[in-house]
């Protein structure tokens, strides 16, 4: 009788474990969907690179099938268009994007 208590009680502690741990991974990739986009290289200001436009949304938008077809958004200077559940490149502004109408001012 006290052997089946203690294995009772040994997989109630493995059930919690096993939970614990599920927890912590969920933690871990929360932050690491937030932070992730913080650690890209800095660049100089004059590059004429596409920035680095990723953030969270686009994370979690990927995440479950990614953006909407032929959606498309501001990013900085740059129009996006979601091609194939991916934001992609279509224009650098000259000076801003207008986020309103997702046009070149």
């Amino acid at each position: 009788m006290r052997n089946k208590k203690n294995s009772q009680i040994a997989m109630n502690n493995l059930v919690k474990l096993a939970l614990m741990l599920t927890v912590i991974i969920v933690i871990f990739a929360i932050i690491y969907v937030v932070v992730r986009p913080s650690l890209g290289e800095i660049k100089d200001k004059d590059d004429e690179k596409e920035p680095d436009t990723k953030n969270i949304f686009d994370d979690i938008s990927n995440l479950f099938g990614g953006c909407n077809e032929g959606k498309k958004r501001c990013a900085g200077d740059y129009i996006q268009k979601c091609i194939d559940d991916k934001w992609v490149t279509e224009d650098k502004c000259p000076k801003s994007c207008d986020k309103e109408r997702v046009q070149c001012e």
